[in-house]
């Protein structure tokens, strides 16, 4: 079977696919017009490590009706951006079992631009420096960071890291209808109240 063939296959296939696709299949494929331009909802899974923050800026850019991304990130993305006119939802997680040793003293940076966004989630480790940029059109907010890992060996290091984090996003969100805090955060927010 020659390419040209082939080609006009993968193009039909994803023509009847649902609106989502998993990034390991995008990944393989050529980035299409068709897929540019019809890709509504996106899940990356950054265990894979093929993925960094330029392809992000680059799916974001090319994508122009992407309206709900969810990102698992790993400990290698040090800077994320997610500057997007289209996204409406957005999940972004920074898991915990593959920050063990995680660094506090690691400069991790979040900038999120996304004037349409409706849904925001953000779980995991928390970032030294969170911007939330035009965001007022946001009605649901879940901020689920966790708890430090056991073998941190400051828990009021890890309890400002997380605060820091707060104090950045908190703000931004006031006007926000429906805010869910994960237990460790509201721990860390009285805390903060309390100095």
């Amino acid at each position: 079977m020659d390419d040209s063939v082939n080609y006009e296959m993968i193009q039909d296939r994803l023509s009847e696919l649902l609106d989502t696709l998993i990034f390991d299949i995008l990944w393989l494929l050529p980035m299409t017009d068709l897929v540019k331009t019809t890709l509504k909802s996106l899940t990356i899974d950054g265990r894979d490590h093929l993925i960094d923050e330029c392809a992000i800026k680059q799916i974001l850019c090319g994508s122009p009706n992407l309206e709900q991304l969810s990102m698992l990130i790993m400990e290698n993305y040090e800077n994320l951006s997610v500057q997007s006119t289209s996204l409406r939802e957005l999940v972004i997680e920074k898991p915990m079992d593959h920050c063990l040793l995680y660094n506090l003293s690691t400069d991790t940076e979040l900038r999120i631009w996304t004037p349409n966004l409706e849904t925001l989630n953000i779980g995991g480790v928390p970032y030294s420096e969170c911007l939330l940029m035009d965001v007022s059109l946001l009605t649901r907010v879940n901020l689920w960071f966790s708890r430090p890992p056991y073998n941190v060996d400051n828990l009021f290091c890890w309890n400002g890291f997380l605060g820091k984090t707060l104090s950045q996003i908190l703000p931004t969100i006031q006007h926000v209808e429906w805010v869910e805090l994960s237990d460790w955060c509201i721990k860390v927010i009285r805390v903060m109240k309390n100095k």
